[in-house]
């Protein structure tokens, strides 16, 4: 990264929570456990650092609740309601999210191409797809969040986490209920808030666009109290880039993120070759 661009990536605290099954797991149940501490004996609960991957819960609310009424394992039994509708699917590639078994030493929580999310085994060679969260200062200078003309950013006026925030909050909102979860949807925007207070983008292709690193990443959602790993909490943007940077294996041994050769070569070699603001 360019200073400038380094001068935008916030450290932040990552959960590790797991669970030993995949299967009936809704949005908030992914969301929970992710939070949690039921880990493999021995492993991580907690990672501080720049960039790491998606959560399950981040793909299954970027679909769209108010239509889909299955669990995560299932979500490829009904295509046009379910994973059709997630722009976080990836149509070629399956793709590794950061979440790990809690059963098993080498299990890790994937998104299949075809939809479903599953466990899989660390030694294999998946889609990995960079995420991150920005400083709370960096702000929206243009841009109107579509893929042909995305938001730009820099540091600070009026920060982004409330220029997205209010897109949300002065949008007309509609009560979704979804595995006994209410949620409040503002679908002129495309957006929505989570069980834990979050506003998130959901849908096939809603305008979360944003120009990083001078290629196209995405806005997954404002998150509330974010910790940079020093106990100071803000409000940050995350994103994820548009396109997995290739397959590569989460681990060859282990599903221990801390010292996965996956994380070590995102905060690594991959942070120090990105060259544009």
């Amino acid at each position: 990264l360019t200073s400038e661009a380094q001068g935008m990536v916030d450290n932040a605290k990552w959960n590790l929570g797991g669970s030993s099954t995949y299967q009936g797991l809704y949005a908030d149940d992914y969301y929970t456990f992710e939070r949690g501490t039921t880990v493999y004996s021995g492993r991580s609960t907690e990672w501080t650092g720049k960039i790491a991957l998606m959560y399950p819960s981040d793909y299954m609310y970027a679909g769209d609740l108010s239509k889909c009424s299955k669990d995560g394992y299932n979500w490829d039994t009904d295509k046009t309601n379910c994973r059709d509708t997630s722009w976080l699917r990836n149509t070629s590639d399956n793709q590794w999210t950061l979440t790990p078994s809690s059963s098993d030493s080498l299990g890790v929580f994937s998104v299949y191409s075809f939809g479903r999310l599953e466990n899989d085994i660390v030694s294999n060679s998946y889609g990995s797809r960079p995420v991150l969260y920005l400083k709370s200062t960096v702000e929206i200078t243009g841009g109107e969040g579509t893929s042909g003309n995305p938001y730009t950013l820099d540091v600070p006026s009026v920060p982004a986490t409330e220029t997205i925030s209010n897109i949300y909050t002065n949008a007309e909102k509609t009560t979704v209920v979804n595995n006994s979860v209410n949620y409040e949807y503002a679908t002129s925007v495309g957006m929505m808030e989570d069980v834990g207070g979050n506003i998130r983008y959901y849908g096939a292709d809603p305008n979360n666009y944003v120009s990083f690193n001078n290629e196209l990443w995405r806005i997954i959602g404002v998150f509330k109290d974010i910790d940079d790993g020093n106990g100071n909490k803000e409000n940050r943007i995350k994103i994820a880039r548009n396109e997995s940077i290739g397959n590569y294996q989460w681990d060859d041994n282990e599903n221990e993120w801390s010292t996965s050769t996956l994380q070590t070569y995102l905060n690594g070699d991959y942070l120090n070759s990105l060259t544009s603001e």
